[in-house]
């Protein structure tokens, strides 16, 4: 069966108030990879299991937090429909144009209920060092830190989370695989866009566009078989 529709988890764009000490966090502590330092400060990271370009994006700034966290499409075709469904939802699209960030085609970006940014995306250039596809060893050279695999999940909080669990079902075709309901409503959902990747758990808050956690993934089944950073 052909793939389509929202595939996975793409990448994450996080807010840093020290930019030397982030990445000493992230690359030497946590494991990941430096792919580029950019003329505009950014700074793009991946994981040593990743086939795309980058997946967490560190950005300066006096408040620390997540800009946005964008999603992998199977194609551009597929960004073209969501635009229409999340415009018919009564949602405001901002298209992005390829190039905003290196490697990467155009963008949708949109801001659900609780208040954060979501993106989609189709393309993505190939990390020079991903994963070998052709007599494959376990990896090009040994994981560091905490050896972590890919970018995972991330963990939302905000108002409206019956609104937000509405938006990503209906409109992109995300399951609801757990939810926590009182009378007043759901105070906490778990959205998933494949069987693989749990996405996107969202929980209420009265203060929107909140970043609780995102969680890297860690191929050791043990304590910190999932890893939880927290953002500030």
């Amino acid at each position: 069966m052909a793939l389509k529709g929202v595939l996975r988890p793409g990448y994450i764009q996080i807010r840093v108030l020290d930019m030397d000490a982030a990445i000493k966090h992230y690359v030497h502590h946590v494991g990941l990879h430096e792919v580029s330092r950019e003329a505009d400060g950014r700074v793009y990271l991946r994981a040593w299991d990743e086939f795309d370009r980058h997946s967490v994006i560190l950005r300066r700034a006096d408040m620390p937090g997540m800009d946005y966290v964008g999603f992998k499409v199977a194609s551009d075709a597929d960004l073209d429909s969501f635009h229409h469904r999340i415009e018919e939802f009564g949602t405001k699209v901002q298209e992005v144009s390829a190039g905003e960030q290196p490697g990467v085609g155009r963008r949708l970006s949109f801001v659900v209920p609780t208040g954060h940014r979501i993106e989609l995306f189709s393309e993505m250039a190939l990390s020079d060092d991903g994963p070998m596809t052709h007599n494959p060893e376990i990896w090009r050279s040994e994981p560091h830190g905490m050896r972590v695999t890919r970018f995972d999940h991330c963990n939302l909080h905000g108002p409206n989370i019956d609104g937000v669990a509405r938006f990503f079902t209906e409109v992109l075709d995300f399951s609801l695989t757990e939810a926590a309901e009182t009378p007043d409503g759901i105070v906490a959902a778990f959205l998933s866009c494949s069987a693989r990747y749990r996405a996107d758990p969202s929980r209420h808050h009265t203060r929107p566009d909140d970043l609780f956690l995102r969680s890297i993934r860690q191929p050791q089944r043990s304590v910190l078989g999932r890893l939880y950073l927290l953002s500030g």
